[in-house]
């Protein structure tokens, strides 16, 4: 439900989701396939709809930094 949905929830939950799921091209997490495999290039695409809500006391925009990074 999550992933089907990922511009309505924090992309922590959205983060935790995908690493749930297996991928049904390669059997990878999805997301953290191979470089090339559909499937998981296209949920990787989709993690980027996900809310980015700044913690308390964090600088805003540090949340979208640390996405990136990861």
């Amino acid at each position: 439900m999550v992933v089907a949905e990922p511009d309505r929830h924090d992309r922590r939950l959205v983060d935790a989701a995908l690493d749930r799921l297996v991928c049904p091209d390669c059997g990878d997490r999805l997301t953290r396939g191979p470089a090339g495999c559909p499937a998981c290039d296209r949920a990787h695409g989709y993690r980027y709809a996900a809310i980015e809500t700044d913690r308390p006391g964090v600088p805003p925009g540090t949340e979208h930094a640390i996405r990136v990074d990861v």
